[in-house]
């Protein structure tokens, strides 16, 4: 908050609490084969332009700093460049308190921010003599003590505050510097390692001993340590070894080839290896493979030449050509097939049977083995497939001919079908298609019987999909516009009423219409809303509870029930889990899909509940599993701070002036004022602002836009608030 006169500002702090974590993820661990990986974000920002990024770091409001072509920040919202004397890249970056220690060729110091917000540079080797700063890259920044450790390969500086010195190591080079917990490891190019106390004495690990060089150093909560060299990894546990010892484990082979850059530990229980040949590979602490990410699975580029672990439980890879984010926080990951099976296309419709998913995509079924996750293609199916749906024990694969799995055994059966659902008393079945509806009279004990089916006479429309109502009545959605309302006979074979609404608003414009179904109900959506139709005046209208509660969702495909109070609703640019308190509908968890470059097809049955709380979703390019908790009251995460980025005031367009963020003095406002906003957000959900000014002159108003100017202000008091509003 704010409060200012033309001659006085005062600002009070404000925080926005967000949920936004989940639980990590548990992998498919086979390498070999189809398995889940988490989402990956990239950035390519201009002004990373062609460099390298090197480094990265998080300050306490949780901005990311990079190495580059000078110091790269990101508030989620913008990248902004800071320079660094003598232009070379940024090879390490660490945040201290409020300040930002960065080191490249020859030059290391920080940043600080002034009273306005401005981060400003402070050289720490501007005035160091040539003779112990000469030809120095800074490659690491540790934090030791009351002491900043600045690492090069030819000297060890070290800021005690105040003054800069030189560690002195003896004749020896050293290899790297790694930080464990209240220590400092540093490997000489002998091999040997030794031990930097708080108080900078250094003491030999081993007694001297020589290893490989390496490269990383992880530390788990207990002590156990993790040595990464280019090649492989060695171990050290605290309660076993007395030793460094080789560690076998199944990405042997992989390092071998790939050459290791950096490694990271994820929660004591992911070991993250960065790689100049193969990207990023993920290894639980038994040695097994989870999983590789690379640039066929997404990452900007195949040499990744470091990583971090962010507040969020995130992994940043800095590598050769951008940057990319690694999903590890968020209970999401996505089907990603292994080079040697099929690339399923675009996925239409998803179902469970035996232990098997099966996946109705553009260019046919597949079915995914949940035990081995081996992903293979049906026989006979290569062609547009529209769903893939389970009736008892039955799986139903609908396309240009239907497909019905009955005790492993496949039959195809030639006619199309867009569709097919049974009737509440199991006695039919409702089959769509490109001629209308082919009705299906169930074999005696329940069964489908093919050979029972004919087309319903009196329509005939190229329908996208069936359901039947609490009542009996029949919804058919025709493929490109306008929904059918039909009511059949007592045996099925006539029509008795039929409606057709080719819009579901006043407009005229004829839309594509979807049909769900919520607590046994058929409801309808277009663009717009959802809509519920009236039995006493035979008009659909919309849904107004929903649509009041939850006026951002639209464009509504499908809703999957989760139970009595919590559904699933996929929409054109996203997933949401809804719950319903009796009285109110609430968003309990989004998934962006626009956010990773995704969308669901529209199709029917995009969304498949599995009985141990997973949750699948269709997409373009594949499936999408939400491992979380749905029985869980709200979602867990870190509480982002929307702040102040900087506020300036002009007298005229020419002259402005920054004003202190956290001023003691209030100084003076010019009749304008312009407010800037930041707060993180890597997640990218879309988040609105309040922006209140109470005074002689006051608004109110909700915009997208992080800038806020008032202009013209007439004397007096004002007070400024700006809230942050989920969307």
């Amino acid at each position: 908050m704010f409060e200012f006169n033309t001659n006085y500002i005062h600002m009070r702090n404000f925080f926005i609490f967000i949920m936004v974590l989940f639980p990590v993820l548990t992998y498919s661990p086979q390498i070999e084969s189809a398995k889940f990986m988490p989402m990956v974000k990239n950035f390519l920002p201009e002004i990373i332009m062609n460099w390298q990024t090197y480094a990265c770091s998080q300050d306490s409001l949780g901005k990311l700093y990079f190495g580059g072509h000078g110091m790269i920040e990101f508030n989620g919202n913008e990248w902004i460049r800071h320079a660094v004397p003598g232009e070379n890249i940024v090879r390490t970056i660490r945040c201290i308190g409020n300040r930002v220690y960065v080191g490249s060729y020859d030059e290391f110091g920080y940043f600080e921010p002034d009273a306005t917000g401005r981060l400003s540079y402070h050289s720490l080797s501007r005035n160091l003599s040539s003779k112990i700063l000469t030809d120095c890259e800074i490659w690491e920044i540790l934090e030791i003590g009351k002491h900043i450790l600045f690492y090069s390969y030819n000297n060890i500086f070290i800021y005690d505050g105040s003054k800069v010195s030189s560690l002195i190591c003896g004749n020896k080079h050293t290899a790297g510097i790694f930080k464990t917990k209240g220590h400092i490891l540093i490997q000489f190019e002998d091999g040997s390692l030794h031990q930097l106390s708080p108080d900078l004495n250094l003491s030999p690990v081993n007694s001297g001993k020589k290893f490989p060089i390496f490269q990383s150093v992880m530390e788990k909560s207990d002590g156990e340590r993790y040595f990464m060299t280019v090649k492989g990894l060695f171990l050290f546990q605290k309660d076993k070894d007395s030793d460094i010892r080789d560690w076998s484990t199944a990405a042997d082979n992989i390092l071998e080839r790939s050459l290791a850059t950096d490694a990271r530990i994820l929660n004591d229980s992911l070991i993250l290896v960065s790689t100049r040949r193969n990207g990023v590979l993920a290894l639980n602490t038994d040695g097994k493979l989870m999983w590789l990410h690379n640039f066929r699975t997404g990452l900007c580029n195949n040499e990744v030449l470091s990583l971090f672990n962010d507040k969020d439980g995130n992994v940043w890879c800095s590598t050769d050509h951008g940057i990319s984010l690694i999903y590890t926080s968020l209970p999401l990951t996505t089907l990603t097939p292994d080079i040697t099976e099929p690339q399923i296309g675009v996925v239409n419709g998803i179902a469970k049977h035996n232990g098997k998913i099966y996946l109705a995509t553009s260019q046919g079924c597949y079915s995914l083995d949940m035990k081995t996750m081996s992903l293979n293609e049906i026989l006979n199916t290569a062609d547009f497939m529209w769903h893939a749906n389970v009736i008892d024990n039955h799986v139903f694969i609908g396309g240009s001919k239907l497909t019905i799995l009955n005790n492993n055994h496949y039959n195809t059966y030639n006619h199309e079908n867009t569709s097919i659902t049974q009737s509440a008393d199991k006695q039919y079945f409702y089959g769509t298609n490109y001629n209308g509806i082919r009705v299906y009279k169930a074999a005696h004990d329940g069964s489908f019987n093919e050979s029972s089916g004919y087309m319903l006479p009196g329509l005939k429309a190229t329908l996208h999909s069936v359901l039947e109502d609490y009542d009996g009545t029949l919804w058919a959605t025709h493929i490109a516009n306008g929904v059918f309302r039909i009511v059949l006979n007592h045996d099925k074979t006539k029509i008795t009423e039929r409606q057709f609404f080719p819009t579901l608003n006043s407009s005229n414009e004829r839309r594509k219409i979807s049909a769900v179904k919520l607590n046994r109900r058929v409801y309808l959506a277009d663009a717009d809303s959802l809509y519920s139709y009236s039995r006493e005046t035979g008009e659909i209208h919309p849904y107004r509870k929903f649509c009041d509660d939850l006026p951002r969702i639209k464009q509504i495909k499908s809703i999957s029930e989760v139970n009595s109070h919590k559904f699933w609703v996929a929409t054109a640019d996203g997933y949401y889990l809804i719950r319903y308190d009796g009285k109110h509908y609430s968003t309990e968890y989004e998934i962006p899909l626009k956010f990773f470059s995704i969308h669901n097809s529209g199709q029917n049955h995009n969304i498949l509940i599995d009985n141990d709380d997973r949750v699948y979703f269709a997409a373009t390019d594949g499936i999408l599993l939400f491992n979380g908790d749905t029985g869980n009251d709200g979602d867990k995460g870190n509480n982002p701070v929307l702040s102040f980025a900087r506020i300036t005031t002009t007298g005229t367009p020419e002259n402005e002036e920054r004003l202190p963020i956290q001023p003691s003095n209030t100084p003076s406002v010019a009749g304008n004022i312009t407010f800037n906003m930041t707060f993180v957000n890597y997640s990218n959900k879309k988040y609105k602002f309040k922006y209140s000014l109470k005074g002689n002159t006051s608004s109110v108003h909700i915009s997208d836009d992080y800038v806020v100017s008032y202009g013209n202000l007439k004397p007096g008091k004002y007070i400024f608030t700006a809230e942050l509003l989920d969307m």
